[in-house]
């Protein structure tokens, strides 16, 4: 479980990096990995607050985007695809 966790972690970092436009600075080449390696929680985190703007939306627990929007909820989850 620890190395699927560390790939998804991984791969999902990544792609929220390409999406935003946001550079490596620091292990270039292997930056995602080497925080999904450090702290797991740490980078949930990040991405959680890099993925939704909570100065103009309330959080919210057991919603399907994490989102107080009650619009939202009525929505299916999306499938992810890993390439």
């Amino acid at each position: 479980i620890f190395l699927y966790m560390l790939y998804v972690i991984t791969k999902v970092r990544k792609l929220i990096r390409q999406r935003d436009g946001i550079p490596e600075k620091n292990c270039v080449g292997c930056e995602d990995v080497a925080c999904a390696l450090c702290c797991g929680c740490c980078t949930v985190s990040q991405m959680a607050r890099q993925t939704a703007d909570y100065d103009t939306e309330e959080a919210a627990f057991f919603t399907t985007d994490g989102l107080g929007s009650k619009a939202n909820e009525s929505q299916p989850l999306a499938p992810v695809v890993m390439v």
